[in-house]
């Protein structure tokens, strides 16, 4: 029984992961193809519904757009969510922007987390 019960939520979780999974995918495909407008589509909405691969790349995309501010904030709220990887990116993105997109950066990374860390 407590197999059959184990079965049935990890098929649940598989049904449900799938789409979320499949969106990453058309996203970074886009992103290959330089369809930057379309990869923020796709990401934007994983990216707020707490998604953290979703928001990782939805900050790569604002960092390859050369929207730094937006690409810190994304970074900085997937860092303090928990994301190593996230906070890898920060720590290179730091070194390259000014004090100025840093302290906006984290003021909106502030916002994003209140909103989007789950």
């Amino acid at each position: 029984m407590i197999r059959f019960a184990f079965l049935v939520a990890f098929l649940f979780a598989l049904l449900v992961a799938t789409p979320v999974i499949a969106g990453i995918q058309e996203g970074v495909n886009a992103l290959g193809r330089g369809n930057y407008p379309k990869a923020l589509e796709i990401f934007q909405p994983l990216a707020e519904g707490g998604d953290w691969n979703a928001q990782g790349f939805l900050a790569h995309t604002y960092k390859l757009m050369g929207n730094d501010r937006e690409a810190y904030a994304w970074y900085y709220a997937t860092a303090k969510c928990g994301s190593k990887d996230a906070s890898i990116e920060l720590s290179m993105l730091e070194h390259k922007v000014s004090e100025k997109t840093i302290e906006q950066g984290k003021t909106l990374g502030d916002i994003y987390y209140d909103r989007y860390c789950r």
